[in-house]
């Protein structure tokens, strides 16, 4: 191990090394787990062969440069590891039929050429040398919004300012929301309270989806989903406010996750208590998030919304995911992503205090490497290669150098992450990055599978100062002699200090934190402001805007394209309130009261909004609705060095009120109130047991909703 980044580095010569150029269509680290002496397969009786593969891998996790647990570690479940088999072309039946006697296969997608597998150790390498197969990469655990945000200390209630029009449709929502075990306070910020009372919507008959880790799988949450329908925090049979559609899933985590999902759920239901919802798992890849997207739609959802980082998703251009969501916005389904929580300022006293730090961004500029760091490609198999030159003046230098405070928790773990701007799927560059620790010992991280320009590394790190460097492997020859855009993206929030170079000067640009499908022309990528204080966006919520350089449209060619000129995308494009309470996640403030705070808090809220806007205006299309949200959205104080306002909170923050004032004048409303549309998969209950599909909301009842001029907090029921 590591003293500084335990799994920097594969094992050295002589202590069971990694055969590089074995012919073997693996990555690095399941080229590593290859060779382990693992048990190979689950147990069909107790589980106990299961169980030793994860122990086995846990204690190789240094080696590896995952993390043990959570974001950023290896996914086993029965004892089989979750990877994504790329094709060159396909995969057919048949290439699935072979897949499948080897593994078991989760999704497939011949237009992207994907297959998401859960493979044992002992079967790696048979299913790298599968007909077809030009690439297997293991597959990280996701990000989500709550293990990238900040632990900050909050208010358990604080006095917001508002209008007289909106206070007293605050002061009606808090004496009818008795039903509900915490109150809804992510209303008031974002003007729902006057929007619904005003035009008497709750979201009735509208479906929205919501994709995250799992719904309820945790093994610690202090809730469960039938007590949150009781808490009137969730709608479902029982639910003390009259909401009783149940949140259907049609899919879960097959293994023990946050239900982080199960939160937003619940931020939804405080903006647009009567809207359906749905709720679909990411899954282990971005082959099983891009199959959730699209069951969503299928089953009915027109508004869907997702806070999950995939370690695979692409940076400077879209895809599989960031294409999935422009197929789903072209077809009417307005899509929403939480910009992130990567944005990290320089500590005070630092060089670069107030400065976004979280990123560096340039071109690969080539300059031979210090003797340290080339003293590792014998070792690697590098015959020939050479640094990136962070300098953007007349100078040279091979370094990035961070400084870093303690962990502050063993399992505190940092992840990073490069991207360079070849096309996906065909990149012929091999970069890797690397640090050199304060003994002067250079680590490189594990390479990634030819052609995808991704690599990344999960660790704790120690206190102290690294350097950071990136190398271009050019044992390959001209071919591979490529300079690219490179980004590294640095999530270690709690620790990183200080940055050398911290100026976007000379075309470098750092700090700008907001990519991968968030990113997509179709999404709405939503940035966070504190519910208590709406006036500036948190100090974590990720920044653009973000360049494309390839197109990527897999129904004419599998590979990204280079574009003749970069796009750039002015990203995020709104901002919403995070800090919203719920009954059992993340943060608690009080008894039974819990601060749920980051990108992806806000994220479902804006859903909400949305939903609010598709009841009331059942004709306006999704590009009605984005226009009218971002027209009305009010304009946030605070930037950052370097950065527009717009680039940290894009339009402002929404103003549910002005939003649907405009979209009703600029959207004629057809005679009959559309209907949910019927759901042709099966679906689960709140409680996660299999159920019946219950009637859907009809239109007498979204006209009765109306009628009745609820402020969408309680449903009033007649008397029994």
């Amino acid at each position: 191990m590591l003293c500084v980044v335990g799994g920097l580095v594969l094992p050295a010569a002589g202590a069971q090394a990694v055969e590089t150029g074995s012919g073997h269509a693996l990555s690095d680290r399941l080229e590593l787990i290859a060779g382990l002496p693992l048990a190979s397969r689950a147990s069909d009786g107790d589980g106990a062969d299961a169980a030793d593969v994860e122990t086995q891998l846990d204690a190789h996790a240094d080696d590896l440069g995952v993390a043990v647990d959570g974001p950023g570690s290896l996914q086993v479940i029965d004892g089989r590891i979750a990877v994504t088999v790329r094709y060159s072309a396909g995969p057919g039946d048949t290439d699935i039929q072979r897949l499948s006697a080897l593994a078991e296969v989760q999704a497939s997608s011949s237009l992207f050429g994907l297959a998401s597998a859960l493979v044992a150790p002992s079967d790696l390498r048979a299913v790298a040398d599968l007909p077809g197969v030009v690439g297997v990469d293991e597959s990280p655990e996701a990000n989500v919004g709550s293990t990238e945000a900040p632990l900050t200390a909050r208010p358990a209630e604080a006095p917001l300012t508002a209008g007289p029009a909106q206070s007293a449709a605050a002061a009606a929502a808090a004496a009818a929301a008795d039903c509900r075990s915490v109150p809804a306070n992510l209303r008031a910020p974002l003007n729902v309270d006057l929007a619904a009372s005003l035009h008497g919507v709750d979201g009735t008959g509208v479906v929205v989806g919501v994709i995250s880790d799992s719904f309820a799988t945790s093994t610690t949450a202090v809730t469960t989903p039938e007590e949150d329908v009781r808490n009137g925090v969730l709608p479902g049979p029982g639910n003390p406010c009259g909401y009783e559609q149940p949140v259907r899933v049609l899919a879960d985590s097959k293994t023990p996750r946050s239900d982080e999902g199960r939160a937003m759920v619940q931020l939804v239901h405080q903006i647009a208590p009567g809207a359906t919802v749905l709720f679909a798992t990411d899954g282990t890849d971005e082959m099983t998030f891009a199959q959730a997207m699209n069951d969503l739609a299928a089953a009915g959802a027109t508004v869907i919304v997702d806070d999950v980082m995939q370690f695979g998703d692409p940076v400077f251009q879209n895809g599989p995911l960031g294409w999935t969501v422009d197929r789903l916005a072209a077809q009417g389904v307005t899509y929403l992503s939480s910009a992130g929580n990567y944005t990290i300022t320089g500590a005070a006293g630092t060089p670069s205090a107030g400065y976004s730090i979280g990123s560096w961004e340039g071109d690969y500029r080539p300059t031979p490497c210090p003797a340290e760091v080339a003293a590792v490609f014998p070792g690697q198999g590098i015959s020939s290669g050479d640094c990136l030159d962070f300098d953007p003046g007349d100078g040279t230098d091979a370094y990035d150098r961070l400084q870093f405070s303690a962990p502050d928790s063993p399992e505190r773990y940092a992840t990073f992450i490069m991207n360079w701007s070849e096309p996906y799927q065909s990149a012929r560059g091999a970069f890797r990055f690397g640090v050199v620790t304060p003994d002067g010992k250079a680590d490189l991280v594990p390479a990634g599978t030819p052609g995808i320009p991704i690599v990344y590394v999960t660790d704790v790190v120690q206190k102290g100062e690294l350097r950071f460097f990136v190398i271009r492997d050019t044992s390959a020859g001209s071919t591979a002699e490529v300079t690219p855009r490179v980004r590294l993206l640095y999530d270690a929030r709690t620790q990183l200090q200080d940055a050398q170079w911290f100026l976007s000067q000379g075309g470098d640009v750092v700090g700008a934190t907001l990519g991968g499908h968030a990113a997509a022309a179709g999404a709405l990528a939503v940035a966070a402001a504190p519910a208590s204080a709406p006036s500036a966006v948190e100090p974590f919520s990720s920044t653009g805007p973000t360049t494309v350089y390839s197109d990527y449209d897999p129904t004419r060619i599998p590979t990204s394209v280079p574009l003749p000129v970069p796009e750039l995308r002015p990203k995020p494009d709104v901002t919403s309130v995070d800090a919203g309470y719920t009954d059992f996640f993340d943060d608690q403030v009080a008894e039974g009261r819990y601060v749920f705070s980051g990108t992806s808090a806000a994220a479902p809220a804006a859903a909400g909004v949305i939903a609010l806007g598709r009841q009331a205006a059942p004709g306006a299309d999704a590009a009605a609705l984005r226009s009218a949200l971002l027209e009305t959205a009010r304009p946030l104080d605070g930037t950052l060095p370097g950065f527009r306002a717009t680039d940290l909170s894009g339009a402002g923050l929404i103003d549910a009120a002005a939003f649907l004032d405009t979209l009703l004048a600029d959207t004629p409303s057809p005679s009959p109130t559309p209907t949910v549309n019927p759901v042709a998969t099966a679906e689960l209950a709140a409680t996660g047991s299999t159920a019946t599909l219950p009637a859907l909301v009809s239109t007498g009842l979204a006209l009765a909703a109306i009628a009745l001029g609820t402020i969408g907090l309680r449903r009033r029921r007649s008397a029994k």
